[in-house]
């Protein structure tokens, strides 16, 4: 577990050499300690860096305790890294002694940059708290079969269609669409919208209008829960 933290270490030290820390070389030194956790709370093996001293959160996992300088305005920067999640900084003042990190999930490498956690599978989208005075009844379903090349995504599967509908993965963030669907005589326009919580969940919205010779019903939403399950 280390060597996987110490690979990345220099790459990130080179990416923070170019961050001035306006580090006050005195006696202003105050102790912080907290956890390191996902979003579920899940203690996280990390490395901890405030304002140029680090340790990793691996004995016991979750845990940092540091020693810090502060810098000329009495704050701390406090970041931490983990593979797999997005890099966290926070602006610390000198009386928050305890704080306690949580870390979101990311679809890069290790230096935050690239594109390799694969959402690639079989998801069930459960559609609830639609709003709209024309639309569908909450509760509805699909499944949808995702495809992930790189930060790209081709689905199928959407209002039970195998229509292809394209999207992205920047980040935690998930966008697919927008796509046109045939419904109920016209046409509907989705946008899909959703946020990683894990690697087997995510959660957002779609936004929708529909249309037709006749008639119209826009700026329709609703809560969409996902689910992988193949």
């Amino acid at each position: 577990m280390f060597k996987k933290y110490i690979k990345s270490f220099f790459v990130i030290i080179a990416i923070l050499t170019s961050i001035n820390f306006s580090i006050v070389y005195a006696t202003d030194w105050v102790s912080i300690s907290g956890k390191v956790m996902t979003e579920d709370g899940i203690p996280l093996c990390s490395m901890v860096l405030a304002n140029g001293q680090y340790m990793f959160t691996c004995n016991p996992i979750g845990e940092y305790n540091l020693y810090v300088p502060l810098d000329n305005n009495e704050q701390i920067t406090l970041f931490a890294f983990c593979d797999g999640r997005l890099p966290f900084k926070k602006i610390l003042n000198s009386w928050e002694n305890i704080f306690d990190i949580s870390m979101s999930i990311c679809a890069c490498d290790s230096n935050g940059t690239g594109g390799s956690f694969n959402i690639s599978g079989v998801w069930e989208f459960v559609f609830t708290n639609i709003n709209s005075s024309c639309g569908p009844e909450s509760g509805w379903s699909s499944t949808v079969t995702i495809v992930q090349n790189g930060s790209s995504l081709e689905t199928t599967g959407f209002k039970n269609t195998s229509f292809i509908v394209t999207g992205s993965i920047e980040n935690n963030t998930v966008t697919i669409g927008p796509a046109n669907f045939p419904e109920e005589g016209g046409t509907t326009m989705s946008t899909y919208t959703l946020t990683l919580a894990s690697e087997t969940s995510m959660n957002g919205k779609e936004s929708w209008t529909w249309s037709s010779s006749g008639d119209s019903c826009i700026n329709g939403t609703g809560d969409i829960t996902a689910t992988k399950v193949d």
